[in-house]
């Protein structure tokens, strides 16, 4: 998908790496959903290495795929 330069998505979820280009562009809230310990490893990894604030905790949301269908 195509996401415009200067209008960054405000809301973005994602749940394989296919999805971190979409996630780290984003300008607010990100929210990962956990199902495959394996791909959340290498998420924290490429968090831990982000030079700007996309890395922080503060804008991403970690849910597991029961907590978004209770």
């Amino acid at each position: 998908a195509y996401i415009d330069p200067s209008r960054r998505p405000l809301l973005v979820a994602g749940d394989s790496s296919s999805d971190w280009p979409m996630l780290f562009y984003s300008k607010s809230v990100r929210i990962w959903v956990n199902h495959d310990a394996d791909s959340t490893k290498r998420l924290m990894a490429r968090r831990a290495h982000s030079v700007d604030d996309t890395g922080g905790a503060a804008h991403w949301v970690e849910v597991t795929p029961g907590e978004l269908t209770q």
